[in-house]
């Protein structure tokens, strides 16, 4: 692992520890897509993304970035 992939994962983890506390945490689910769609995750990242959309969190930039980077085959 070099060190952008453990900074990514240091990240998801804090991340996690925070949703287990404050699930419905719109902005907190954002920045989970987002380090999850870094880390090559398309299909997990929309899932969150989904979730901070439904709590009035703006997605259209990840959105659009997620369906550039990745076959529409990759996303749900």
């Amino acid at each position: 692992m070099n060190e952008s992939e453990r900074i990514l994962a240091e990240a998801v983890e804090a991340l996690e520890k925070a949703l287990s506390k404050d699930p419905m945490n719109g902005p907190f689910l954002y920045g989970m897509a987002a380090l999850l769609a870094l880390e090559g995750k398309p299909a997990q990242a929309m899932k969150y993304l989904k979730q901070a959309e439904s709590l009035g969190v703006n997605g259209s930039t990840l959105r659009r970035w997620l369906s550039q980077k990745f076959p529409a085959e990759s996303l749900p």
